[in-house]
């Protein structure tokens, strides 16, 4: 391996470096750091609605027929009228059942978010816990939203549209490629919700305002979002070498975890987290291209003539921030899309008339930013007798191309995440 001092003193160096610049270092500064980035406001109720989960959903004996809980189905919201869904009466019977759940989480919505949540940072062992259990809320809330919706409850539907916002708001926090997984999944339900609700022609115009507004543009910069992901999950990486009966234990492809202790392997990992680091400024559609073209090279590198086992060690435990980069690109379109679609819908409401290009959306509220992808251009817009569609890219299309048609209606359902139907 040769000397190991440069790698030392790299290693020494570097961790100077990001701890004079602010992020976390180790277990104790990444605790205070997700401190700092939350309330305490809100704490206490959040921490008691994820633990109640499993007692509310594991008290109801049918909980396996139910809808998105279980194996049910939820109605096809595809036509306007007269759907039949048969597990109708079963929801109506566990929404009672979990009535002063769901009254506990209304309460919780109220209070400042993100609320601070006991996470405990241990490398490849921190408690996951939580933002798993906000998924399973997030369920909860849809099923609120499915029933009051299936009944043109417009007051209802709204209130639980609120709280699957707020839900997802509550998660929001930037830590680890795991938690940014999740979270995407979470804010997904909500602007899938949304996407159903734009079929049933059930708001007015006001309520549409409001909607519009929660979908707004995001406050946060992604390449900041990024930046923070990348502080996290250095950490993890750090400490997860660190936790030498476990690392031992492990193998890799005939090799062992533990050959990543060597100072000279931490300070190739460092160098590669700051290389990535250095790569996420910028303009967030630069910051997809560099990263992708940086991943490309790793991997040949790695896979290379010039074996080098250092490289590929780093490469086994490297989170894949080129997956992450997309999957914030593909959740930004996705609100854009969604926030087209509603202000597509207050345009209808306020003029009586779809709009017939989508730079007339100006005139509710809606630049030319928000209703364009980050890098296909302007989302999809087309008008069939009284309905209207917008779409974006198919999700598993890596050229992001979006259609200069409506996309084929492949099921009845539509598919919600790239393509809405607006009456």
């Amino acid at each position: 391996m040769g000397s190991q001092w440069p790698s030392v003193a790299y290693i020494r160096n570097e961790l100077k470096r990001i701890e004079a610049a602010g992020p976390p270092v180790d277990i104790e500064s990444m605790t205070k750091w997700h401190g700092s980035r939350t309330q305490k406001e809100g704490s206490d109720a959040w921490v008691e609605i994820y633990r109640r989960y499993n007692f509310v959903f594991e008290g109801f004996a049918d909980r396996e027929k139910l809808p998105l809980l279980g194996e049910g189905s939820i109605p096809n919201y595809l036509h306007a009228a007269n759907e039949v869904w048969t597990e109708e009466s079963l929801v109506a019977e566990f929404l009672k059942s979990a009535k002063p759940y769901l009254n506990s989480i209304q309460a919780a919505t109220l209070l400042t978010t993100p609320a601070w949540q006991p996470i405990e940072f241990q490398g490849f062992y921190t408690t996951y816990d939580q933002f798993f259990t906000a998924g399973y809320v997030q369920q909860v809330l849809n099923l609120e939203f499915q029933h009051a919706l299936y009944h043109r409850d417009a007051p209802r539907t709204f209130e639980a549209l609120r709280q699957l916002k707020v839900n997802a708001d509550m998660n929001a926090q930037a830590f680890t490629t795991i938690h940014e997984s999740i979270h995407k999944w979470i804010v997904g339900q909500y602007l899938f919700a949304i996407g159903l609700s734009l079929r049933c022609d059930l708001w007015d115009a006001d309520q549409l305002e409001a909607l519009f507004q929660q979908v707004g543009p995001q406050p946060a910069d992604l390449t900041k979002r990024v930046q923070d992901i990348i502080a996290g999950e250095r950490v993890i990486l750090l400490v997860s070498i660190d936790q030498t009966e476990a690392m031992d234990t492990q193998v890799l492809d005939g090799m062992p975890m533990g050959f990543l202790k060597f100072p000279s392997s931490r300070a190739k990992l460092l160098k590669f987290l700051r290389e990535y680091e250095n790569l996420a400024d910028g303009s967030f559609q630069q910051v997809l291209q560099d990263i992708d073209d940086f991943e490309t090279k790793f991997l040949e590198q790695s896979n290379g003539p010039s074996f080098n086992p250092t490289n590929i060690a780093a490469r086994m435990i490297m989170p894949s921030f080129g997956q992450l980069v997309h999957d914030l690109e593909q959740a930004e379109d996705m609100r854009r899309m969604t926030r087209t679609a509603l202000a597509i819908k207050l345009f209808h409401k306020k003029f009586g008339r779809w709009p017939t290009e989508l730079k007339e959306l100006d005139q509710v509220g809606l630049n030319d930013q928000e209703r364009t992808t980050i890098r296909s251009g302007q989302v999809g817009y087309s008008v069939e007798g009284t309905k209207a569609f917008v779409w974006i890219y198919e999700y598993a299309d890596s050229t992001r191309k979006i259609s200069t048609s409506i996309p084929d209606k492949r099921d009845e359902q539509l598919e919600t995440g790239r393509l809405l139907l607006i009456r």
